[in-house]
């Protein structure tokens, strides 16, 4: 009779499904064991292991000092972010403390320790005293950091209107006020007047600027201005963007010269002086220039100077953080009676309930130094970029008529870019586009071509391959034991990796992980093994599951989580950073079948053979919430900016899901799927595409933003493709595998890639096979 190997974890179509075996009868399964014969692709059921009698299977060995229970948690970052909060209808304004953190309890923090920033997010603008959205922006999110020599601040602006395509750009109307000619606004952001005052000039650094003697002499001297709009756009916000970016890349002079030929000002003095008292730390006059301060939409609208807020800014809030700033300040001068008495008469009464808060900036009295102050508070001191910091918080309180956000021209740009990346059909590079032309890729640009093909499996199928963080190697694994580690781009054999052992050495290689540093690579099978990716020494096995593990994830170089069909240890941190390994078991609530870990390390999402997926807080280990799927699913992938969940499922459908809401993001259904294991990835430049094998054979790739169906590789594999990935550090190169035995490398179309890659072209002993020749 033939040797039979097991081929493959895959799941069945439904759990009460009766199967057919190799052998004739008959059996009830929860999930199917596939073996092989020698020859590729001849697949039959086998009975799986009976999950209550594992008279058949390994039993995990007695506990000794290598393998304990911790009941204590990993340890969590000592400043968690707030938790996650739901869509919500709220003002451009921001609602929430400054930087400085403010420790919260157990119950308010229900979800997880999220970013700061959540990207992608859509919000509601503030609207303006007639209704209108201030901005008038295109429906996109966008994200600009405030550069400085130590420390970075984002801010966020959005539009009224939430799409999921990001579609042209249109004009900034600012406070709902409009010129068609181009004359000066009823509100102005002020004058860079002539007489000295403190001026940003982008780098967080000040300049003295001379201008008129007062805003109404400035108005007097004003120079005829040209009739109309430039190009469609309001000529002074245009102005003012070109002076602001000017400033801010340092051309000052040719800023204060475009400001006198255009009679437009950059800031008036009052708020120029608002300014410089924040950055100077002169707390009182910063105060008394807010107490003066109009409210847009009630202010006169003749009003050209003068400090003008954001309709439904918090006034109070913002004389709290400059409080704030100035305690922390003294404190950090070690004027302890002087902070006491901030803390007494100025805060109190601003916090109100916020006990927590008066709590925690009580507790900083008794800071042995300044630098225990900093670490403690999350804060740089006064010498760093706290006032910088807290004037960029502060300013999204004022109307931008007035005080423009901060690197604006900038933000626009950077808005044009992504939108025509967003409707570039074929982007697949890391460069950014150029600002003199718009941008458009060539689809020979694009990696459709089966450079390489590998075949170092003996011709047994191959179910996973996964590149190294850095993009130099890649590692494939399938039906054998074998694991295979390949140079990239040379893709030279570096290490084959014999996973097996007396008692399992019939298993296949279901999954695969690299560690953060790609130093250390994870082999799921009947059991975990991690080895030496430089040597390819076996460093530590972990042999404790009565059923297969399915998946794997690092958390860090010392902790991985496994998921496995074992319910008993579903899902398992294991912490190798002493001499024993600390195991914790999360959940015995449902069998895994994968598993992924979101980048911030905030979420583990596992997927069950129940048609569901959980999504866990990684830092307590507990469920935040269950989804429950149309149809089973078959692998999972979450999005580099930890905001995305891609889960494909059995139907060939892929959805993508926002992973705090559960919204449907969108769907890919074009591919096939079946009773095997297909993956689906997120990948490309800025991974811009969903990549997933077929039941067909062949590689589908798909348009994250759009959903369109990008290319389809036929035939790629025979007779179907297991697992697309796409290389991190090269947005031209894919590789795949299938039940061929092939391992699959994709490039675009020769001549571009010659003229761009560097290759060595080695056949590496006749198993690197050159599929593509240039004619």
């Amino acid at each position: 009779p033939p040797a039979f190997r097991l081929a493959s974890i895959r799941p069945s179509s439904l759990l009460t499904t009766q199967q057919r075996c190799g052998n004739g009868h008959r059996s009830r399964a929860r999930y199917d064991f596939t073996v092989a014969d020698r020859t590729p692709n001849q697949q039959v059921p086998i009975d799986p292991p009976n999950s209550d009698q594992h008279s058949n299977t390994p039993q995990p060995p007695a506990s000794s000092s290598s393998s304990t229970v911790e009941l204590a948690p990993i340890s969590a970052p000592p400043f968690p972010a707030a938790p996650p909060q739901p869509p919500s209808v709220t003002p451009s304004v921001p609602t929430s403390l400054p930087p400085l953190y403010v420790p919260q309890g157990p119950h308010d923090r229900p979800y997880a320790y999220t970013p700061s920033q959540v990207l992608g997010r859509r919000r509601l603008s503030d609207l303006d005293e007639n209704g209108q959205d201030e901005y008038r922006l295109a429906s996109i999110d966008v994200s600009v950091s405030a550069t400085s020599s130590a420390a970075a601040t984002r801010t966020t602006y959005t539009s009224l209107r939430p799409l999921k395509r990001r579609r042209g750009i249109m004009s900034a109307e600012i406070d709902g006020q409009n010129s068609s000619n181009g004359v000066g606004q009823s509100l102005s952001n002020g004058s860079r007047a002539e007489i000295t005052m403190a001026v940003s000039n982008g780098n967080g650094t000040l300049k003295a600027a001379s201008g008129p003697p007062n805003g109404s002499a400035w108005e007097a001297n004003r120079p005829s201005l040209p009739s109309g709009n430039y190009h469609g756009h309001n000529r002074e916000q245009f102005t003012r963007l070109l002076i602001q970016a000017m400033t801010e890349m340092g051309y000052n002079d040719a800023a204060d010269k475009l400001s006198q030929d255009s009679g437009y000002r950059l800031e008036n003095p009052t708020v120029a002086a608002f300014r410089a008292a924040v950055l100077d730390g002169d707390w009182g006059k910063a105060e008394e220039l807010l107490n003066d301060a109009q409210i847009a939409g009630i202010a006169d609208p003749g009003l050209r100077d003068g400090l003008i807020l954001a309709a439904g800014a918090d006034r109070n809030m913002m004389k709290l953080w400059l409080r704030q700033q100035k305690y922390l300040e003294l404190l950090e001068r070690r004027e302890t009676p002087r902070a006491l008495v901030v803390l007494r008469t100025e805060l109190t009464p601003l916090c109100g309930d916020q006990h927590q808060k008066l709590e925690f900036l009580s507790s900083l009295l008794m800071c042995a130094s300044a630098e225990d102050l900093k670490d403690k508070a999350g804060w740089d001191g006064a010498r760093g970029e706290s006032r910088h910091t807290l004037l960029s918080e502060l300013s999204k309180f004022v109307s931008p008529s007035v005080m423009l956000p901060e690197h604006r021209l900038a933000a626009l740009l950077s808005q044009a870019q992504e939108i025509q990346i967003s409707n570039c059909l074929y982007h697949s590079t890391l460069q950014t586009p150029s600002l003199y032309k718009d941008h458009v890729c060539d689809r020979k640009a694009f990696p459709t071509i089966a450079k390489y093909k590998l075949d170092e499996h003996n011709g047994n199928e191959v179910w996973q391959v996964r590149f190294s963080h850095d993009g130099t190697r890649l590692a494939s694994c399938g039906m054998e034991r074998l694991v295979v580690i390949y140079s990239v781009p040379e893709f030279k054999v570096l290490h084959k990796l014999d996973t097996g052992d007396e008692q399992h050495d019939n298993r296949g290689v279901g999954n695969i992980a690299w560690s953060p540093d790609d130093k250390m690579l994870v082999t799921c099978a009947m059991n975990a093994k991690v080895w030496d990716t430089e040597t390819g020494a076996l460093l530590r096995t972990i042999d404790q599951f009565n059923e297969p593990v399915s998946s794997c994830a690092w958390a860090s170089n010392y902790v991985l989580i496994t998921g496995s069909f074992d319910k008993d240890r579903s899902i398992c941190s294991w912490n190798f950073g002493s001499a024993d390994v600390y195991k914790i078991v999360w959940t015995k609530d449902h069998r895994t079948e994968d598993l992924a870990l979101s980048p911030d390390r905030n979420w583990v999402v596992a997927l069950d053979d129940q048609k569901r997926f959980h999504v866990y807080n990684y830092h307590t280990r507990e469920q935040v919430y269950s989804h429950e799927l149309k149809d089973r699913g078959t692998s999972l992938c979450i999005s580099q900016d930890s905001t995305s969940l891609l889960v494909n499922t059995q139907v060939g459908t892929a959805i993508l899901y926002d992973i705090l809401t559960k919204d449907v993001i969108h769907q890919y259904k074009e591919h096939k799927g079946g009773e095997f294991l297909i993956r689906t990835y997120l990948g490309g430049a800025n991974e811009g595409f969903v990549l997933s094998g077929s039941e067909d054979g062949s590689i589908y790739i798909y348009h994250r933003s759009t959903g369109a169906l990008v290319a389809r590789l036929k035939g790629a594999h025979a007779p179907r493709c297991n697992s697309v990935t796409w290389n991190p550090s090269d947005p031209r190169m894919i590789a795949s595998c299938g039940d061929d035995g092939l391992v699959k490398i994709w490039y675009p179309e020769w001549p571009d890639w010659d003229e761009n890659m560097e290759h060595s072209g080695a056949n590496n002993n006749g198993s690197v096979h050159d599929t593509a020749r240039p004619r």
